[in-house]
């Protein structure tokens, strides 16, 4: 194999490996969990019982009675939520009121900027509640 030829493959190879060391780097940063607090709450409903109740053997009697249970649970768990998402909002935004007080006009535009860029999840932190 001539050296042109060499060169091309093993800067094609290291650009390859730069690639997929940048992908996994990416990703990696992604599932670290970062200092403070993040609030994400899904509940997913359905009629079926969990899989790791299905898989005791329990009788018709015990299916409806653990229904009744989980139906309870997930209503007592909505209230909660709908409680307490207004009350989190309302410390959020006295939080970015005072944040604003502090900083000077100029500085009140770039952060605003800086805060649409980022998803709306992180600036949030919505309770995202999924119901089927």
């Amino acid at each position: 194999m001539n050296a042109n030829i060499r060169a091309r493959v093993f800067g094609a190879l290291l650009l390859a490996a730069v690639f997929v060391a940048g992908a996994m780097s990416g990703v990696a940063y992604t599932r670290v969990k970062r200092p403070g607090v993040s609030v994400n709450v899904r509940m997913v409903t359905t009629r079926e019982l969990p899989r790791e109740l299905r898989d005791l053997g329990l009788t018709a009697p015990q299916e409806d009675s653990l229904r009744v249970i989980l139906r309870t649970g997930e209503q007592r768990t909505i209230r909660v939520l709908n409680d307490f998402e207004p009350q989190l909002r309302q410390a959020m935004d006295s939080m970015d009121t005072a944040i604003h007080a502090a900083l000077t006009p100029e500085q009140r535009v770039k952060f605003d900027a800086a805060r649409a860029r980022r998803p709306k999840e992180e600036v949030e932190r919505l309770i995202d509640t999924v119901r089927k």
